[in-house]
């Protein structure tokens, strides 16, 4: 398992002696299959088949609650714990990111954002992931240039935050 997950890695992970890949964020579909192959077991089928395909994602709400059910198992009470603590997370990184900005710091803001790009990615937030992952390569950039980056942030995070708030 890797949080690698650029375009080629899977063959590289492979030729280099790997038995099999994943990256993060992890679907759990496919960890499930993954593991079932190794240890011979015989697919459930009576589960429904695992999408691959990310490219089918709704756009239209800004979480994927499939995946925080992969997680909490259906449990509101675990549910919320993920949530709040999510957001309790996503704080944090904002503050870490807007110092980092203002400091001209590329390391204290690759980790913030590597920070919420897990946990975005864990939570079902796609496009905040996705935004979180094309800024953490992103570090050597002006002032100017990571303040409208984490403008973006900002709104895709607002939509996701709006959203959680909304299931309680």
């Amino acid at each position: 398992m890797t949080a690698n997950a650029m375009l080629g890695e899977r063959e590289k992970c492979l030729a280099a002696g790997m038995d099999d890949y994943l990256s993060k964020p992890l679907n759990f579909g496919q960890f499930q299959s993954c593991i079932a192959q190794w240890i011979g077991a015989k697919p459930d089928a009576s589960a429904p088949p695992v999408d691959v395909n990310n490219d089918k994602l709704d756009n239209s709400v800004p979480v994927d609650l499939s995946r925080l059910n992969e997680f909490t198992e259906g449990d509101k009470d675990t549910e919320r714990v993920v949530i709040n603590l999510f957001l309790e997370t996503a704080y944090e990184s904002f503050d870490m990111l807007k110092t980092a900005q203002l400091h001209n710091s590329e390391e204290d803001w690759k980790k913030a954002v590597h920070s919420m790009k897990g946990a975005s990615g864990n939570l079902g937030a796609m496009a905040l992931h996705s935004l979180c992952s094309e800024a953490e390569y992103q570090g050597d950039l002006s002032k100017e240039a990571k303040s409208s980056i984490l403008g973006n942030l900002y709104a895709e995070f607002g939509k996701v935050e709006t959203y959680l708030k909304g299931l309680n």
